[in-house]
This record gives C-alpha cells, structure tokens and sequence, in this order.
C-alpha cells in the first residue's frame, strides 16, 4: 500500500533523527574522568516506536566518545531545560524537556549505567505536537570501547 509506505518511511527518518541528534546535539555531560574511558566505542541496540507496524530498528555505529560529549551540564538551547539529573558512581540518569515555537514539545529521559568501557543505556523520547499527537520512542543501547579516536 503506498500510504503505508510512505508513513514507513516518515517514520524511519524520524527514528534516524532522534537517534543521531541524542549523539551528535546533545549538549555536553560531565563524568567523572575515572569513571568512562574516552575513545572509539561501538554502538549496538533497537529503536522501538509504540504503535508503530514496524517491531524495531536496529542501531549499529561506532562513535567517538570523549568525557565532555555525554551528559547534559548545561544547555544552549533556549526552548530546553533539564528537569531532573542524578548521577551516582556508575550510572547516570536525566530528563530533559523542549519546546519549540511551533508547539512541539519532546520529554527526553535517559538512563545509563557504565563500567570503564562498557555502558549501558536507555532513551525514551515523549513528543508531543502542537495537535496532542503523542509519539513515544524507546531506544536501547549497548556501547563496548573498541580503541582510540582517530
């Protein structure tokens, strides 16, 4: 069905776009520097979208991960604000909320536990747009540290 179709596709490039924009927009994390390796790290998991025909995307990516590209300290966007934010030794958790002019509002809430050089983490996205149609987004992944950034 060509309808069909085309929603699969809005909603793959939808997927891609949270994905990609929690690892290359997300504003800047402080670690403790003992408690996370920087380096190149794979990225393995699933992004799942409640509702949605498809059962998941699969995330398969190598990324390069130093102590200040992680957890939001601050943020330089002025529609977003961190709502919460609890660090303890070896995991890490956060909310974020964003609104936009155009009355989109997205509720980010990551949880993450790590070792040295592995991590474990959680997103759910919660967005909402300016007609109350709601589209909740949960990805899950598994980070291994597999060398230096080059």
């Amino acid at each position: 069905n060509g309808r069909r179709s085309v929603t699969m596709k809005k909603s793959i490039a939808f997927i891609h776009m949270v994905f990609f924009s929690f690892f290359m927009l997300s504003p800047n994390i402080v670690f403790s520097t003992t408690a996370l390796m920087e380096g190149l790290w794979e990225l393995k998991g699933e992004i799942k979208i409640e509702g949605a025909t498809i059962a998941s995307i699969p995330i398969n990516s190598s990324k390069c991960i130093t102590i200040n590209s992680m957890i939001p300290q601050q943020l330089n966007d002025k529609h977003c604000s961190i709502i919460s934010k609890n660090n303890e030794e070896n995991a890490i958790s956060w909310t974020i909320i964003c609104k936009d002019e155009s009355g989109l509002v997205t509720e980010k809430t990551v949880s993450l536990t790590f070792q040295k050089d592995t991590f474990d983490e959680n997103i759910r996205n919660v967005i909402v747009n300016s007609k109350g149609v709601k589209t909740i987004t949960s990805i899950h992944i598994l980070g291994q540290r597999i060398g230096d950034c080059k």
